[in-house]
């Protein structure tokens, strides 16, 4: 296959499309490679970079997103205004550490597809197993109390 027919079948391929389209939409960037003016040979800009504390508001709230499906008592606790001071603290964490959405999405990427998809299935089988174990509690205790009650009568 010729890089031609792999880019178009990369195109094709809506798990990375998917994908690309949720990296654009956390982020909040469409990235773009445009000429800039006065600048070297052959340079491009991509997006405007954002603030740090910016990308730590669009880390948390993404962050929010992923698990308060699973844990609703999450919204509670981080509301607008803890997320924001929780942001303005983040924000120079990750500037020291050179910490970016676009790096942290190329390095866990993957993992991060994975926990989106996983982690509301693992809730929902924990959920699952739990409700199938209370059912067969329930008539194990309900077999035994006919039974308690069968040898009562049996003895009258």
């Amino acid at each position: 296959m010729d890089q031609v027919e792999q880019k178009n079948s990369a195109a094709l391929d809506p798990e990375a499309q998917a994908r690309q389209e949720s990296f654009a939409a956390i982020t909040g960037e469409v990235l773009t490679a445009e000429p800039v003016e006065g600048a070297q040979a052959g340079g491009v800009s991509g997006t405007v970079p954002m603030k740090p504390e910016d990308e730590a508001k669009d880390l948390i709230q993404f962050g929010l997103s992923l698990f308060t499906p699973l844990y609703p008592s999450l919204a509670r606790i981080y509301t607008p205004e803890k997320q924001q001071r929780l942001a303005e603290v983040t924000g120079p964490l990750m500037a020291k550490y050179n910490l970016s959405l676009g790096a942290i999405f190329e390095k866990w990427g993957a993992e991060i597809n994975f926990a989106i998809v996983a982690l509301p299935l693992a809730a929902e089988t924990a959920k699952a197993i739990k409700a199938d174990n209370a059912e067969r509690k329930a008539a194990a205790e309900e077999a035994a109390r006919k039974e308690k009650e069968a040898k009562a009568n049996a003895n009258q």
